[in-house]
């Protein structure tokens, strides 16, 4: 192997690690903020709220995520009448539309993972429900929920691979197709490119493993209904 002429294009393939940072925080941060909603719907005493959200996941989580891309830059702007629709607002939008189905299932896991006794306790002191939610649930849901998250997020780098090659987005897959075209050596065009993805990925999840550790729920303080956020961080190395 030679991997001297693509890495002489290494500045070219760098120009697409930013663009994939980019799509790939938009995508994330419109899943995580969609999934709320969704984990809302899913959790929803109202039956057809509840079908509705139920709907939405099952639909997303059995059709390839190839296939949604090509109906929603290809299929939906026909229907609404676009005739030149943003490769990057519709890639991040169906990335992050994806994602919000996996994301409101791992907020909702997280909620239904918290003890009902704390919410009664909580109610039983004259808080309301949202203040249960925002103050008590919330909490520690989200700290339970760090791993998958972190896994979702790395998967919303790696999907935003497809997008490249088939929208056009400027992605390091999409720079990636430019050298090995030029260079004739994709074989060590896609090496680099894959250390690439690993560069953006590996830091992530030493985040997630690092604020999985940190912020450890402490078992014997969370069957009490604490008040605040820090009371349920437990500082590595503490003693119970």
């Amino acid at each position: 192997m030679d991997f001297t002429r693509p890495l002489a294009n290494l500045p070219f393939l760098l120009q697409g690690v930013w663009i994939t940072i980019i799509v790939s925080a938009g995508a994330v941060l419109l899943a995580a903020v969609l999934g709320l909603f969704v984990a809302y719907l899913r959790l929803s005493p109202i039956g057809i709220l509840r079908k509705i959200g139920t709907g939405f996941v099952v639909g997303i989580q059995s059709t390839p995520f190839f296939a949604l891309l090509l109906w929603v830059y290809f299929v939906l702007p026909a229907v609404i009448g676009l005739s030149r629709p943003d490769i990057y607002v519709f890639g991040i939008g169906t990335l992050g539309l994806t994602y919000a189905a996996y994301f409101g299932e791992v907020y909702r896991a997280g909620i239904l993972s918290v003890a009902s006794g704390q919410r009664d306790a909580s109610l039983s002191t004259g808080m309301s429900e949202s203040q249960v939610m925002r103050r008590i649930v919330f909490p520690q849901a989200i700290r339970k929920t760090i791993p998958p998250i972190t896994s979702l997020c790395i998967s919303t780098v790696k999907d935003s691979a497809i997008i490249g090659p088939v929208l056009g987005v400027q992605e390091i897959i999409w720079h990636a197709n430019v050298v090995q075209g030029t260079t004739f050596r994709p074989a060590e065009t896609f090496i680099i490119a894959a250390g690439l993805y690993i560069a953006i990925t590996f830091p992530l999840t030493l985040l997630g493993n690092y604020l999985h550790e940190r912020w450890q729920i402490d078992p014997v303080r969370s069957g009490l209904p604490q008040f605040g956020l820090a009371r349920f961080i437990r500082p590595r190395g503490a003693r119970p």
